[in-house]
């Protein structure tokens, strides 16, 4: 099992940007792009920061990817019990966050409520060469098992 850091370093109106480090390749440094923060509304914010569980996760958009799980944030809109609604009340699509995952992607324009990793900074706003930081998350991260990740705000 490895875990994932995701310090967030910078955040414009048009994205979220951060490192990924993870602990079985501390040489390796991937960058990450997400929306910026919306208070929290599914499809335009970016993930909560929090410890979650890293699952695999089958996409018909992206293929094998990874899903951030945590009380709050499952898999499946549908994995919500009937008794337990979190819901933003400023929100027209209903506040759930369900399926925040790691997929390709170089712009938050990309990105719905995800994490799209790349290699390096391009331009202000966006991350470089996403494909291939996923091969590389794919070396690090074995399929058919769950992961760890930490997201953190402005690290000191």
């Amino acid at each position: 099992m490895a875990h994932l850091v995701i310090d967030r370093l910078k955040m414009t109106t048009k994205s979220t940007l951060s490192t990924i480090k993870i602990d079985t390749a501390p040489a390796l440094q991937l960058f990450g792009v997400e929306k910026p923060w919306r208070d929290n509304r599914r499809f335009v914010s970016c993930i909560p920061a929090g410890n979650y569980s890293l699952e695999p996760f089958k996409s018909r958009k992206f293929g094998n990817v990874w899903c951030f799980v945590t009380e709050g944030v499952p898999h499946y809109e549908a994995a919500y019990p009937a008794h337990w609604v979190v819901r933003n009340k400023n929100d027209a699509v209903g506040g759930l966050r369900f399926a925040c995952l790691i997929h390709a992607g170089n712009y938050g324009a990309d990105v719905q409520g995800c994490l799209a990793p790349g290699t390096g900074w391009m331009g202000g706003d966006a991350v470089s060469n996403s494909r291939s930081a996923m091969k590389l998350l794919r070396n690090f991260l074995p399929a058919g098992k769950a992961h760890t990740a930490e997201i953190r705000w402005f690290p000191a």
